[in-house]
């Protein structure tokens, strides 16, 4: 079975072949996106050279047009069924729908899984209802939802309406994502399926060296990302060896970040903006 990494801003023209494959990097930029709108609406001078760019560049063929950080698994099962897996639905999901789904044919989304609870990995919920089938009285099966009890408790105060249970016939307000959400395990390396593909949540750590004159001793640490929780995703590739995509890796100060992945082919790595916060592999 192929298997094929699609690059924003480098998309083939055509759909993928129907018997194979596909990930689709729907985004990689950060929470503000790039071109960030500052640099269009009040300019700086001399002009930075990547913003302005998209000003004379189509989206589709500049390398520095980017949305929210987000990975489209497009798995093609044994049987010929594609199953559409999503990685974070950030502030752009609704642009790259427009962008990327049309372009590749992606008629909906089977499961969601969420890597953290910021702004640019959780703001395009509502407009999950656009891949969903149409039912003015939200009779549709829900899309499965991963995600940590620590994100959970934060969206259930941002997004009240698409965490209620569903309401009986005729008591519908409005038309919303029908979501059936799914806590992963405290244990964060508990593996869980979805759609056909195992995954398995790892929690990045920093690895601090300490440096005292009685010795020197490692301390690992779960990450945080702006003072809250997340993990990374690992998951059985396409063609049956394990891949690992991280949204985002950080450092600060005298902490380093490590990851050793035994066994590992891929490791997607997506780099942050702010370099006192991200690091990235410049």
């Amino acid at each position: 079975m192929a298997a094929d990494a699609v690059p924003n801003g480098h998309a083939a023209a055509d759909a993928p072949p129907p018997s194979s494959s596909s990930l689709v990097f729907l985004g990689t930029g950060c929470s503000s996106a790039v071109p960030n709108a500052r640099c269009l609406i009040q300019p700086p001078d001399p002009p930075c050279p990547v913003c302005s760019q998209s000003l004379s560049v189509p989206p589709e063929l500049n390398p520095n047009y980017r949305c929210n950080t987000s990975l489209l698994i497009d798995y093609c099962r044994d049987e010929g069924a594609h199953k559409y897996i999503i990685i974070d639905v950030g502030k752009t999901f609704r642009e790259q729908v427009l962008r990327w789904f049309v372009r590749h044919k992606i008629p909906c989304v089977d499961s969601i899984l969420l890597t953290h609870e910021h702004a640019d990995a959780i703001l395009g919920l509502d407009d999950i209802r656009v891949v969903q089938a149409f039912s003015p009285t939200n009779d549709i099966d829900p899309t499965p939802i991963y995600l940590s009890q620590f994100a959970m408790d934060s969206i259930s105060l941002k997004f009240p309406y698409l965490v209620k249970k569903k309401l009986k016939e005729g008591e519908e307000v409005r038309r919303v994502a029908q979501l059936d959400w799914r806590i992963i395990e405290s244990d964060l390396q508990k593996p869980f399926t979805t759609s056909g593909l195992e995954f398995v949540p790892l929690p990045t750590t920093f690895v601090w060296v300490s440096f005292s004159a009685e010795s020197q001793k490692l301390h690992t640490y779960q990450m945080f990302h702006g003072f809250l929780q997340a993990q990374n995703m690992q998951f059985q590739s396409l063609v049956g060896a394990n891949w690992i995509y991280s949204s985002w890796i950080a450092y600060t100060g005298r902490v380093l970040t490590t990851c050793i992945f035994v066994g590992t082919r891929l490791w997607m790595l997506l780099r942050g903006f702010a370099p006192k916060e991200h690091c990235s592999l410049g």
